[in-house]
């Protein structure tokens, strides 16, 4: 007996010294992990491990702590918040920390649109109803669910449902009367609005609306059933896209799924669709780089201005993606567009710079982007020449040497940084800086390289157009005579000698062959060649008229106006087209000396609005027809003329107009014989009438009794010829429109033959000096009716060359 007792005595000593060196070591990794991300914070697995560990011991400071801790550096998943809200309400006793919980849900679900996030939110702010005010707080916090994440196809009906189940309780508690009638309206209202989303269940959300109006003696109405429909079919042509999430979820992956989802909104949807899919795609891939900028670049467009909502999603890029140069630039320049003060603005480069950028190319983007911003910033408050440069030494000094201290000679191996800073000494009249600046630059191992000693002399070029204009200017210093024209280059400071050894690199030949050696003689041409003329190049589709941007959904928006006056202004511009559609942007393209071209972009907030202005082609603007159109990219051109090419039986082509009639005029006159579709009268792209219009009728027969009651008939002095429309047989030849006589017709002339290879086109001399005779077309004698001669021998030729002669 005593021995079992010893025995058991062993054991319990044994248990507890092995739970005491769990202990041991777990405290030990607790404190290097404490030790490692407080020298490494941007270490995600280990403050992830350390939370790990910290929650299985009693340390909630530390816990509480190192949560903070992490957050600080990088935003927690939503399995995270869950956790760290729990606990806190676990440990929740009093009214303040009960709002300290629901400040936390606050925080949680500003980094992460997350259904089960919002879903707790609603259930911990339902624990507050007791207040005097607690039924608003908690539609309040419902309404911003809703907002967030009650368009989500398969999960946004939890939310619903407990909104509807909320108000429902709030209904059982009133006994009658207005208040009870009021709470039921707020359920029947729920209701409705959830019908007309496209949600999964909606089979059932309609079923128990229908039971919920029957117990009232009521029944869903005719406005409640097409919704109701609408929302099937749209979630009908969801299912695929979320189907394929699924399948892509199974095989480790949905970027590319979601990017057709994506592809899908930004066409069929709403911008509060698009944003929830954005939302639900960078949740599911937060590392996914291209997924933020796609993201980040639909908000700068679509939110213009950049605001809050904006930002805030700049600000979750770069914490999920610290490291990712392009994202910290775009955040610049939409912190930038928001007009935040420079102070700010100062800071979020400075954290850009401690974030762990990999490589000297991002630190030297996030450098170019400052620097970009901070000129344009001092040059909008009136800074220029010598005063503007004072101030931007100062960030060029700062700039190169961060890059020198971290990354040494490999920090800036090409000097763009100090390329950009001559760039900008020159533009401001700082010559002398300039060129002192090259000379650094090639001084570091580009003195052999050609293309920078190009750079260098525009540059050498551009001083010494300032001085010619000085000296032509200018008095003359009889002291110190200016060298002589031969001897300008060499006594030139700005002009530094090439290096020892360097020879300039001969051009590349056009076919990609090696250039000929110095000296060489190419042998001599045969008699009588001639050189070809190089072939003319088409040129670059960037800078045609009507190009595309190369982004799609903002091409999609944007159309192309031509045929401009040219003194028109972008705000008479805008006047006239504010009335089809929210205008996000307009550009009037001007030449060098801002002087408008005659065309512009305009783009707006909106898809619809784009595709109602195409329809308004050929529209005047201040008398002057303005031609809108897509845009276009690659070799796909737009069409040079919309119009049918063919017959048209139900529109009338009226020519020999008075130059004063106006479409109204017409449109009198023609509706007499049946409702008309359009009336167009044609012009010269100055505005001016041509006298010819076409009249398009809704039916044939109505054309066909204008066509009789109006042709050789008197309109406003002028005598109209009116025909059916078909312009086929005017571009082949076979004569006008055919009218109520047909071509050629009593009271008309014959239809004037087409010019062609035939026949010489009226005012131009036919060109058949240069084709040989052989080819030359005779005139056929059997067809005029007189005899064909009969062929002659030589020696009859002989004796008629013999005849002249004599």
């Amino acid at each position: 007996m005593d021995n079992h007792k010893e025995d058991q005595d062993m054991a319990d000593n044994s248990s507890d010294s092995d739970s005491s060196m769990e202990d041991d070591t777990q405290q030990e990794e607790i404190t290097t992990l404490m030790k490692e991300v407080q020298e490494s914070p941007y270490k995600y697995d280990s403050h992830v491990r350390l939370i790990e560990l910290l929650r299985s011991s009693d340390s909630r400071q530390m816990l509480t702590e190192s949560r903070e801790t992490m957050n600080k550096y990088f935003p927690l998943s939503p399995t995270l918040w869950l956790s760290w809200i729990r606990d806190e309400q676990q440990w929740a006793e009093t009214d303040e920390e009960r709002q300290r919980v629901l400040a936390l849900c606050d925080r949680a679900v500003a980094e992460y649109v997350s259904v089960d996030l919002w879903l707790e939110y609603c259930q911990l702010a339902i624990g507050g109803l007791a207040a005097a005010d607690g039924p608003a707080r908690v539609r309040a916090v419902f309404e911003r669910a809703l907002t967030a994440v009650g368009l989500h196809v398969t999960k946004g009906a939890l939310i619903w449902e407990a909104y509807r189940e909320f108000e429902n309780a709030l209904y059982s508690t009133r006994a009658g009367g207005e208040a009870a009638a009021e709470a039921r309206g707020r359920v029947t209202a729920l209701f409705r609005r959830q019908l007309r989303q496209p949600l999964v269940g909606l089979e059932l959300c309609w079923a128990e609306f229908e039971a919920w109006l029957a117990a009232d003696g009521a029944a869903p109405d005719a406005n409640d059933k097409r919704n109701y429909e609408k929302a099937l079919e749209r979630l009908e042509t969801l299912q695929p896209l979320e189907e394929a999430l699924t399948e892509e979820a199974e095989g480790g992956g949905t970027v590319a799924a979601y990017q057709q989802y994506v592809r899908h909104e930004l066409t069929d949807g709403t911008p509060a669709r698009v944003q929830l899919v954005f939302e639900r795609a960078v949740l599911d891939n937060c590392l996914s780089l291209e997924l933020w900028q796609a993201y980040t670049r639909y908000l700068d467009f679509e939110l213009r201005p950049a605001g809050d909502v904006t930002l805030a999603v700049h600000e979750r890029a770069v914490r999920n993606l610290p490291w990712s140069a392009e994202l910290w630039e775009s955040y610049i320049r939409a912190a930038e567009r928001a007009q935040l003060p420079l102070e700010r603005l100062e800071d979020l480069v400075s954290r850009a710079l401690v974030s762990g950028l990999q490589t000297p190319a991002d630190v030297l983007l996030v450098w170019l982007a400052w620097i970009d911003l901070y000129r344009r910033r001092l040059s909008s408050d009136g800074r220029k020449g010598a005063e503007l440069m004072v101030s931007m030494r100062e960030q060029f000094n700062k700039a190169c040497e961060h890059l020198a201290q971290a990354f040494g000679m490999d920090g800036d191996p090409e000097c763009v940084l100090l390329q950009y800073w001559a760039s900008l000494e020159a533009a401001n009249g700082c010559l002398g800086e300039a060129t002192a600046l090259w000379e650094d630059i090639l001084s570091q191992g580009h003195d052999k390289s050609a293309r920078m000693w190009l750079q260098f002399l525009r540059l050498v070029q551009l001083v010494r157009s300032v001085r010619q204009r000085g000296s032509e200017d200018g008095e003359e210093d009889e002291e110190e005579p200016r060298p002589a024209p031969a001897q300008r280059t060499a006594a030139d400071p700005a002009m530094p000698p090439p290096p020892p050894g360097f020879k300039k690199p001969a051009p590349p030949a056009a076919d990609g062959k090696p250039a000929p050696p110095p000296g060489f003689k190419p042998p001599p041409p045969p008699p009588g060649y001639k050189p070809k003329e190089p072939a003319r190049e088409a040129p670059p589709k960037a800078g045609e008229e009507g190009g595309s941007t190369g982004d799609v959904e903002r091409d999609s928006r944007t159309v192309f106006l031509s045929n401009l006056d040219f003194n028109i202004s972008a705000d008479r511009l805008r006047q006239h087209w504010q009335s089809t559609g929210e205008i996000a942007d307009l550009r009037v393209v001007k030449d060098y000396k801002g002087r408008s071209k005659g065309f512009a972009y305009l783009e707006f907030t909106n898809i619809a609005a784009a595709e109602a202005a195409l329809k308004q082609d050929h529209s005047p603007i201040d008398g002057r027809p303005c031609f809108v159109s897509r845009l276009w990219s690659g070799g796909e051109r737009p069409k040079a003329f919309k119009y049918n090419t063919g017959m048209e039986r139900n529109k009338l082509f009226i020519k020999g107009l008075s130059l004063k009639t106006t479409a109204d005029t017409l449109r009198t006159k023609f509706s007499e014989f049946g409702p008309l579709k359009d009336v167009r009268l044609v012009t010269l792209r100055n505005g001016y009438p041509k006298g010819i219009a076409y009249v398009e009728f809704e039916d044939e027969a109505a054309a066909q009794r204008a066509v009789e009651q109006t042709d050789q008939t008197q309109l406003e002095g002028s005598t109209i010829l009116v025909a059916i429309s078909d312009p086929s047989k005017a571009r082949g030849g076979a004569g006008a429109p055919t009218g109520a006589g047909g071509a050629g017709g009593a009271g008309r002339p014959p239809p004037r033959p087409a010019a062609g290879r035939g026949a010489p086109a009226r005012g131009r001399r036919q060109q058949t000096a240069f084709v040989p005779r052989a080819l030359q077309k005779r005139p056929d004698q059997a067809a005029s009716g007189e005899p064909a001669a009969p062929p002659k021998s030589n020696a009859e030729f002989r004796n008629l060359l013999l005849a002249k002669k004599d």
